[in-house]
């Protein structure tokens, strides 16, 4: 995190926070769906920012809106050779999501269970 921090101009402290943010403010859902062909269907939402500021006017959590234009797609190589596709954001150190075409696909999971409870 200290070369994304030199790079980007941010300080290390503000880098680091922007990589466990997921840890406390998520609720993701993935869900994945095989049709009766057998294809797989791997569908994911990454529900940042909950509880730090909704807008009314747009229906979205305010650090979503923020999040947006970060959006990128990776390809991970070996060899020249594309071992899997992953969608994360610029700067996010790790995988939240992966798929790699005709064998898998891993979304992290993040389960916040008796402590939220009831909270709606």
């Amino acid at each position: 995190m200290v070369g994304i921090s030199q790079v980007s101009g941010l300080p290390v402290s503000e880098v680091t926070l922007y990589n466990i943010f997921y840890e406390v403010f998520t609720f993701c859902t993935s869900i994945i769906v095989q049709d009766s062909t057998g294809r797989l269907y791997h569908g994911r939402n990454l529900d940042f920012g909950l509880f730090l500021g909704w807008n009314p006017k747009e229906h979205t959590w305010q650090v979503a809106e923020l999040l947006k234009p970060m959006v990128v797609q990776l390809e991970w190589r070996r060899g020249g050779e594309l071992l899997y596709q992953s969608v994360s954001y610029a700067g996010y150190v790790g995988v939240l999501t992966a798929v790699k075409k005709a064998s898998g696909r891993h979304s992290g999971r993040k389960r916040n269970t008796a402590a939220w409870e009831g909270w709606y």
